[in-house]
């Protein structure tokens, strides 16, 4: 397998290493890229999931991010409450850096931000 200098840095990146440390092409954060780098990052073991903060069950786990510019800086929550905490994050009116907002109120306004 050949190895990338992408997958040389995320195998090196902590929790505090940004999106410009990791990609070359795309120094800029989307909510949509820090998801597929904790994705990968799972897959290739950098990342490990534990159970959820919230509740500390451990089916259907997935990252949370506070700040999508930090991909890898992720709490572990269940689905459910990974939906709770981006519908109170919504009605507070706190928009995390990098999030698509605009996608995430069509998803809120059809009902798939609550549970």
């Amino acid at each position: 397998m050949t190895r990338t200098p992408f997958l040389d840095r995320l195998r090196k990146a902590t929790a505090d290493t940004t999106m410009a440390e990791l990609s070359d092409k795309r120094p800029e954060a989307s909510q949509t890229d820090a998801i597929y780098i904790v994705n990968l990052a799972k897959r290739i073991g950098v990342l490990v999931p534990g159970p959820c903060k919230h509740c500390g069950t451990t089916e259907r786990i997935e990252g949370h991010h506070t700040d999508y510019y930090r991909p890898l800086d992720v709490t572990w929550l269940c689905r459910p409450c990974h939906r709770k905490e981006h519908s109170r994050l919504y009605r507070a009116g706190e928009v995390l850096p990098g999030a698509k907002t605009i996608q995430y109120r069509r998803n809120l306004a059809v009902g798939e931000g609550e549970q």
